[in-house]
């Protein structure tokens, strides 16, 4: 992967001497402003180590390695100044999370040094990150497959809204999008603990018992504490279970942005038959608008009903157990022969997925025919 330092200093003397020293060991590039390096920073994703010096005109050191840290926290931000004063490094390590923190003069191959182990550490961070969304990421899906035959219809719903979650998460400005993913594939772990007659019921708005309401606030609670068992996933732990809370456990406005998100969207999609959520769907939501973010809502229902583009074009097939694919999506209902449901139209196939099917189709069988598209939705 291609590293890139960035070196963000008024002097220019300075940044040229630098260049000159360092041009043969790193691939870098310079910046004279604070608002020079963030400009740099949108453009290159490749700029993973940043030093910076501290007095500047216009936007200071501090204030530029945190607007950075805010742009992109994974970069590793450094400061290299010759106004070192006590206070000055506090709050650079405090205010800026800087890696490290170098006096001027300062001995280039110290400096080179310092910029060599900032990119180790990139790497590590970065290493972590791929591990946690891919290969976690992989694992979580495949024992949520398994799951999704529990209960077909909510695992059908989980998928529409991981959907919208793609759509929303570049005007919503949300940084690391697999925080929503990951907690948009886990909504429907708290109905799996909850009778099934009970989630209908409450649906359909009716009268529930002192114990029933009970059930329905310990279940996004008790999938918290399972959640936070598995390293990692403690933010995700939390963010499924302020989703899933009711209304009256918390303040809203205080819930972290992918909670507020998912509990707009979690509703939203118990509303929408289709794909393509319609103004009918949302104004269904807005007799119980105070559940939710309400500036929130009003961008979400915007950005979605906005969204439709030109209507996606499917090869619709029928076929039988040995003619389903990976990346088929259901365009029909899978029943055993005694019509108990087990995948529900929407749910887009995975290899897990077929093999149960297959597992089950040789103990009790299955419809003989189904539906599919042959690309995801």
């Amino acid at each position: 992967m291609t590293h890139r330092l960035l070196l963000i200093d008024d002097d220019e003397n300075l940044l040229k001497g630098l260049m000159r020293q360092y041009r043969k060991r790193f691939d870098l590039v310079i910046a004279t402003s604070g608002q020079d390096a963030l400009d740099l920073i949108k453009q290159d994703p490749t700029i993973s180590v940043v030093v910076s010096d501290m007095r500047m005109p216009g936007m200071d050191g501090l204030a530029t390695l945190k607007a950075i840290r805010d742009i992109n926290p994974d970069i590793i931000r450094m400061m290299l100044t010759g106004n070192a004063d006590q206070q000055t490094a506090v709050d650079a390590v405090n205010e800026g999370a800087i890696f490290r923190f170098y006096n001027k003069p300062c001995d280039n191959e110290i400096l080179a040094k310092g910029i060599e182990d900032g990119f180790k550490l990139y790497d590590t961070l970065t290493a972590e990150k791929i591990l946690l969304e891919k290969t976690l990421a992989g694992t979580v899906k495949f024992l949520l497959d398994l799951l999704s035959f529990s209960n077909p219809e909510a695992f059908a719903r989980s998928a529409k809204v991981r959907g919208w979650c793609k759509k929303l998460a570049t005007p919503l400005e949300i940084k690391e999008t697999w925080r929503l993913d990951f907690a948009a594939m886990m909504l429907p772990l708290a109905d799996l603990i909850l009778p099934q007659n009970l989630l209908i019921r409450k649906e359909r708005g009716e009268q529930l018992s002192e114990d029933e309401l009970e059930s329905l606030r310990m279940a996004p609670l008790t999938i918290q504490q399972m959640l936070k068992q598995i390293p990692r996933l403690e933010d995700i732990a939390d963010i499924v279970a302020f989703a899933n809370a009711s209304h009256t456990d918390m303040d809203v406005h205080a819930l972290p942005l992918e909670a507020k998100i998912l509990r707009i969207l979690s509703d939203l999609s118990k509303r929408t038959a289709k794909d393509q959520p319609q103004e009918k769907s949302f104004q269904a939501l807005v007799k119980n608008i105070q559940d939710y973010d309400e500036a929130l809502f009003a961008k979400i229902q915007k950005i979605l009903l906005e969204s439709k583009g030109p209507e996606k074009k499917y090869e619709t097939m029928v076929v039988g157990l040995a003619g389903l694919r990976p990346g088929h999506t259901l365009l029909s209902d899978i029943y055993t022969e005694d019509e108990r449901m087990l995948l529900s139209h929407g749910c887009i196939l995975s290899p897990t997925h077929i093999q149960k099917l297959k597992a089950i189709a040789r103990s009790i069988g299955i419809s003989k025919e189904i539906t599919v598209a042959k690309i995801g939705y």
